[in-house]
């Protein structure tokens, strides 16, 4: 599964489909009230290594990745 199963778009109060996967490491992003969480990191062919990772917006505010 690619994404987890948690609601896209909405409002704060929108409920989660699924539990969130637990962080296995987690560091504030760029802006503030963003958190950038790892969630799994695994090996692939070719010395090659897949990182899944989460960003979480605390803030009370809308947060945009840059275009």
């Amino acid at each position: 599964m690619p994404m987890e199963g948690v609601a896209i778009g909405g409002t704060p109060t929108v409920t989660p489909l699924s539990a969130p996967n637990k962080a296995i490491a987690s560091q504030e992003g760029e802006q503030d009230g963003v958190t950038v969480e790892v969630l799994e990191l695994s090996r692939a062919p070719g010395a090659v290594v897949n990182a899944l990772v989460r960003y979480r917006n605390t803030a009370r505010r809308r947060s945009h990745f840059p275009t």
